[in-house]
Order: C-alpha cells, then structure tokens, then sequence
C-alpha cells in the first residue's frame, strides 16, 4: 500500500506592478478569471479533476499575506489542497474521500503567478497545475461503479439493518478477493479487488470503503498502519474495526476473526499499530473505537442449585442471533465436551444438570449472529471454572 514518493517540480514568477492605475486593472482582471481564497473550492474542483481521473489540471488561488513569502509556505499550500481534496469533510459520493485518497501513485506539481502590494498587503495570483498518475482509469471506474451498484442492489435491501449490510458486503469480498502482490500497480486498487477478484490491503479496504457507501453505510474509514490498511464503520454510538484482506488470507475460513473488532483485540495483532493521524486527540473525538468487540460476551455468574445443577449467566448482547455455552472437565474442552444452543438473544442464563458431583468444569460461552442463512460464531469469551 506504500505510495511512491510526490515529486515537486516549482515554478514561480513574481511580478510586482508600480502605479495605482496598472493595480486596479490587474485586481480586475483577475477577478473575471476567478481566483479565489476559499481553500474548499479549489479542494473541490481538485477532487473532481481527480475523480474524474484527469491527469493534467490547473486551479487558481489568491493568497493575501503581510509581507512576501518564500516558495515553500506556497509549496505546503498547493499540498494543503490536494489533502482537503480527498478528505472525509468534500466527500461527495463513494468515489471520493478515503477512496479516492488511495487512487493514485504520484503526483507533480508547478505554481506559477505573481503578487501585488496593496493597502499594506501582498495579494498573490497563483495557477496551480497538477500532475496525476492513477492507478485506474475514468473508464475503469465507471465500470466498477456499475458493477458495485449492481450488485447493491441484487443482494442488500434499504431497509435492511446497518448490521446486516456490513456483514454481507464484509462476506462477499473475505471469501472472493484474494490476495496477490504480483500484479503491478492495479493491484492497489478497489478496481482489481472487485473486478479481477485480486488485490492487497489497499484494494482490500478501499473496496470495502466503497461498497459500504454505496450501501448508504456513511460512516466508514479507511485507516493503516505502516505497512497494512483496514477499516472501520460505525454502528450506535461506536466504531469497529474490519479487516477484510486478513479475514480473505485467514486459515479458519467463516469464522469472522477481524469482523467488528474492538480496539482491545485489534492491538493485539501485527501490522495494525495505526499511524499518527489515526491516534491524535481529534480523531479519536470524531471517531470514537469501541475497546471491546461488537459481537463479544462474558460470562458473568456460574452458582449451584439443587440436584446437581448448575445455573450459568452470562451478558447480554443484542446484536447477535443467540449464544453458544461449552463445558468440559479438561481445559481445552478435548474431552468430555458439551455444547448447548441458546436462540434467543434476550436470554441471558441456563440451567445445566448433568454435571458431576465434586469435579471441576470449564465453561465458555460465544455469540453467533447469521449471514446468508449461515452461522457465523464470535470468539469464545475467558473460561470459567467450577465445582460442585
């Protein structure tokens, strides 16, 4: 997923003009070409050269500053621009924010204008020409746009739940995008991963990004660490982790091992130590991560009741369809193992009788939750042990 560097290549010409008069009629004339200072038009008209993958485009800027500037601070600006560009605040469709943030290779630059000193100001013009180099073209995309909307519409209803959405669209690119390094620069891409069936973490998440959106999931990112890039989605008040491209390379095939993961267990694995723009004061505010899982229960009591039974409870969750309950007396359950259904999420407790008098068991309990008409289990919460 690692871009390749941005070449900067930096033009500026700066004219300063000497009579009132020449002032006037330079403010004037630029006026009817229409610079502006409003950094989101300029962001704008950059994110729809970009999503329309236009590879040469020029957007013109009117800066105002007290005294002039060196060719860095306009350096920094033109980049300011393109990260508004493809920031979550313009995102106007699912071709834009975090997708189209991870649709290019390289770009170029060249700035080229000059200023005015006026009422104590230095008022600059500036024509901003970038150079795109994506990893798909226009036509590409608009491929992919329609072969997404198709799909939308043939396998997710609107008025399915946020939940049930995410874990379809989730299933469908686990268990039909593999993973492949060796196929040039399409690789990156959302394209491959939808069309070709072949991507890596890149294509992976941007996949993901995009068909959520299109789903009318709204609230989804594409974050990364150094070397990897996932997602998260928000459901109720929290966001949760998914990570498709590890779910797809998964050895326990089904399982929905990094399917709405809380920042608990996501810590846990490697490659997912986030980078600093995912771990500043501001995005945590905005972007609130659930510490637990979404799918996670605990076992909560375990108390003896009469005729050698025993009563189990355990916490709520009224996300999945129901729970799981193993006991055994060995603590890997190898032996003497058994499982009880519970297929009401509302239920929170379970009498079991046949326990043996005087020997220690091991209990655990999971959630399920059911995709495609198929179970698809939680981990098992900490084991518990008693004895009667």
């Amino acid at each position: 997923m690692n871009k390749k560097s941005i070449f900067i290549m930096c033009t500026l010409v700066l004219l300063c003009t000497l009579t009132i008069s020449t002032k006037v009629k330079a403010f004037q004339y630029t006026d009817e070409i229409q610079y502006t200072e409003s950094k989101n038009i300029l962001a704008s008209k950059i994110r729809d050269n970009t999503v329309n993958r236009n590879s040469k485009f020029s957007v013109l800027a009117r800066l105002t500053f007290d005294k002039p500037v060196d060719i860095d601070i306009l350096n920094n600006y033109a980049d300011s621009l393109v990260s508004l560009s493809m920031s979550e605040e313009l995102a106007n469709s699912s071709s834009a924010g975090d997708y189209l943030k991870y649709s290019w290779d390289e770009y170029k630059k060249s700035i080229s204008g000059y200023y005015l000193y006026s009422n104590s100001k230095y008022c600059y013009y500036l024509t901003i020409t970038y150079k795109f180099t994506y990893y798909t073209t226009y036509t590409q995309e608009l491929r992919l746009d329609k072969d997404i909307s198709n799909y939308i519409s043939n396998n997710i209803n609107k008025n399915d739940s946020d939940f049930k959405k995410i874990s379809i669209i989730y299933n469908y690119i686990s268990n039909n995008v593999k993973y492949n390094k060796n196929i040039g620069d399409i690789k990156y891409s959302a394209y491959s991963a939808y069309e070709n069936k072949t991507a890596i973490c890149q294509g992976y998440s941007t996949l993901l990004y995009k068909m959520l959106k299109e789903a009318e999931i709204e609230d989804v990112r594409v974050i990364r660490s150094a070397t990897h890039s996932w997602n998260i989605v928000k459901i109720g008040n929290k966001y949760y982790h998914l990570d498709s491209t590890w779910e797809a390379t998964s050895s326990k095939k089904g399982k929905y091992n990094y399917f709405l993961k809380g920042s608990n267990e996501i810590s846990k694995l490697n490659r997912h130590k986030v980078d600093s723009e995912y771990n500043t004061k501001k995005f945590k505010k905005e972007y609130p991560i659930s510490s637990e899982d979404y799918l996670k229960t605990q076992i909560t009591k375990i108390k003896n009741v009469k005729n050698k039974k025993i009563k189990i409870s355990w916490k709520e969750n009224l996300y999945s369809n129901g729970y799981e309950i193993q006991y055994s007396t060995k603590s890997n359950y190898s032996t003497n193992s058994k499982k009880i259904k519970i297929t009401n999420n509302n239920t929170t407790t379970k009498i079991i009788s046949d326990i043996k008098n005087r020997k220690k068991y091991y209990y655990r309990v999971r959630t399920y939750i059911i995709v495609n008409g198929k179970k698809v289990y939680s981990k098992w919460s900490k084991t518990k042990t008693y004895k009667i």
